[in-house]
């Protein structure tokens, strides 16, 4: 990339899931739960999601072939249900997440890596955990827990833009792509 880049002319870009209103709700209600014995800084319900490939900072005039990348994925829709709530101590998060393998998700994540690789992009190559991050900056962790069950039907994949702003991250999703019943 090019580093005499201006800022506007780079977007800093992932890959993600988005709740239907339900889930969100739900979500985000527990994130207010959660919140007395985590502390901590609840997300916003509009920005809650899961990241399926972080990709960072892209240049604007490459963001087509990303988008081509994304649209060679043939991954079918699936449910997925959130059952565990957790804290990571190494960033302080609180976080809702499946507590068993998703088939259809981790093989919509394994083709997103791979369409994405082909075309010439680097992306944060760690380790897929799925998770919805529901607090931030959590002062006490807790132990794991059963979350009562959230049910996100799974329908469409997104590509997002992060902007900081003084309110924190925005979110605006650049292009969507429905998954195949």
């Amino acid at each position: 990339m090019d580093t005499n880049r201006q800022d506007h002319d780079i977007a800093r870009v992932f890959f993600a899931l988005w709740p239907p209103r339900g889930p969100c709700e739900t979500l985000h209600a527990y994130a207010l739960q959660s919140r007395k014995a985590c502390g901590g800084r609840c997300m916003r319900e509009e920005t809650l999601h899961m990241t399926l490939l972080f990709v960072g900072a892209v240049a604007r005039d490459r963001l087509p072939e990303l988008m081509g990348a994304a649209e060679k994925v043939r991954s079918t829709s699936f449910n997925l249900m959130l059952t565990q709530f957790a804290c990571w101590k190494h960033n302080r998060i609180a976080y809702a997440s499946p507590a068993e393998q998703i088939d259809a998700l981790t093989k919509l994540v394994r083709e997103l890596r791979r369409e994405v690789k082909a075309a010439g992009f680097a992306f944060d190559a760690h380790e897929f955990k799925p998770h919805v991050t529901l607090l931030r900056n959590v002062e006490h962790l807790v132990a794991p827990q059963v979350l009562p069950a959230v049910a996100w039907p799974v329908a469409s994949f997104y590509l997002v833009e992060s902007k900081l702003t003084e309110r924190g991250a925005q979110y605006q999703v650049l292009q969507s792509w429905v998954l195949k019943a």
